[in-house]
């Protein structure tokens, strides 16, 4: 790949009919009964055969805020001497692998355990760096890879590999929200399979592409996007039966508005409706100051940078985004690769391909993620942000100067007095809601990216 310059990929409309294929319950405004909840799985799961199969239960992990404890119960009873077997797999990506406390805590078990909740389930995280765990789907060749992203990437193929629980079960059901995403669109559907379940390849494939386009222009775009494209792509090879329960989750993760049942696609596309109306708030000016409140749920920069993403948008020129997280410790175990690159925009990788083509691309999109829109110039070697992002987290400063970041000591902001200043907008919960100009807010389905 050469450096990127001229192609403007074009979102597509979300077919019409795909969203009323699913089966729906609830909407936009209003909170679902956990009545109502328990009552639509069991009618759902009732209607579809899963008796005699084994099922692969495809969850997400906990940076993800979902009442799983609401939806779980119901299906675990609708499965009940019906499956002859369900694993649960923990749709990881390439985060760190949780704790039986934490699952416990995810699937709302505490008190007992998940083994005692769901005696007959087993639950497994997604070893994506485990050789024996994965299986080979085959390639997508580099020019469907054209094709398909509008001609960011030409020559470039997708190997195709997932966990092989996705493929060796006779049923996939994935259980998960759907919220605005810098690298898809929105999430949710077919992005539990790819990059969820699945290793590096079609997960720098995705990003990149998503990079490309830059975050704040592809999150939360409505329809079929470039990266959503590849995502399903890539599940079109899954040969076993899927199906997919989306939801749409109230602020703060407590609650749902609506739940969605049917396959990945028509699933995610009737929440992803729902999701733009719920979880974008429209400002009507830009702010100078962004402070991100990021969630403990978050537990590094890899995960709680979403604070940045949905809310960079509504930052003016030359302002400052802070991510405000004073118990985040690191930027990325997972990931030791970033300290080697540091966070810039797309310019800086793009116009020095040869230097990084060969690193990580899944890294080199999450460090422009986190940068935003910007410039370089390889003549004078001049990066120039439209943003400044700062992290007023327990990282030390000598760290984060190592990754190109500002240092903010966390203990000299005065949250409150902030709060009070007009130029200024304190996200609290910060990661799941996006900010956009109320500009743009009818800009339609179908437009370039």
């Amino acid at each position: 790949m050469s450096e990127q310059t001229a192609t403007v990929p074009t979102i597509q409309p979300i077919p019409e009919g795909l969203a009323e294929r699913a089966a729906l319950l609830g909407g936009p405004e209003g909170t679902l009964t956990d009545e109502q909840i328990r009552d639509f799985v069991a009618e759902q799961l009732a209607g579809t055969d899963y008796d005699g199969k084994s099922v692969c239960l495809i969850i997400p992990d906990g940076t993800r805020s979902v009442p799983l404890p609401k939806v779980l119960p119901a299906i675990h009873d609708a499965l009940a001497g019906r499956a002859s077997s369900v694993t649960v797999l923990i749709a990881l990506g390439t985060h760190a692998a949780m704790s039986d406390e934490a699952i416990d805590k995810l699937l709302g078990s505490t008190e007992h355990g998940a083994k005692a909740a769901y005696p007959e389930w087993t639950v497994v995280n997604h070893a994506w760096d485990d050789p024996e765990q994965i299986a080979d789907l085959g390639e997508i060749s580099a020019e469907r890879i054209g094709e398909l992203t509008g001609g960011l990437l030409t020559d470039v193929p997708m190997r195709v590999q997932i966990n092989r629980l996705c493929v060796e079960s006779d049923v996939n059901l994935i259980v998960g929200p759907v919220f605005p995403h810098e690298v898809v669109g929105f999430s949710g559907g077919n992005k539990y399979f790819f990059p969820g379940c699945s290793v590096h390849d079609v997960i720098d494939i995705s990003h990149w592409v998503g990079a490309l386009i830059t975050a704040s222009r592809i999150i939360g775009a409505l329809g079929i996007t470039p990266v959503r494209q590849l995502v399903d792509a890539a599940s079109d090879l899954i040969d076993a039966e899927k199906y997919c329960l989306t939801m749409d989750v109230k602020e703060g993760g407590a609650d749902l508005g609506a739940i969605a049942y049917g396959d990945p696609q028509a699933a995610w596309a009737a929440c992803a409706k729902i999701s733009a109306l719920t979880h974008i708030t429209y400002v009507d000016k830009p702010y100078q100051r962004i402070v991100a409140l990021v969630p403990e749920m978050y537990e590094d920069i890899w995960t709680g940078a979403k604070g940045f993403y949905k809310s960079e948008p509504v930052c003016a020129d030359g302002g400052e985004v802070i991510l405000y997280a004073p118990h985040i410790t690191e930027v990325a175990a997972m990931h030791p690769g970033l300290r080697d690159i540091g966070y810039h925009n797309i310019e800086y990788f793009t116009k020095q391909w040869d230097r990084f083509k060969d690193h990580p691309w899944g890294e080199l999109a999450h460090s422009t993620h986190v940068t935003g829109l910007g410039t370089y110039d390889p003549a004078t070697g001049e990066e120039k942000q439209r943003v400044k992002r700062s992290f007023a987290t327990s990282i030390p400063p000598e760290v984060c100067a190592e990754y190109n970041v500002p240092y903010i000591d966390p203990a000299s902001l005065d949250l409150e007095a902030l709060r009070a200043d007009p130029d200024t907008l304190v996200i609290d919960h910060a990661g799941e809601v996006l900010f956009r100009l109320a500009t743009e807010r009818d800009g339609g389905e179908e437009q370039d990216l």
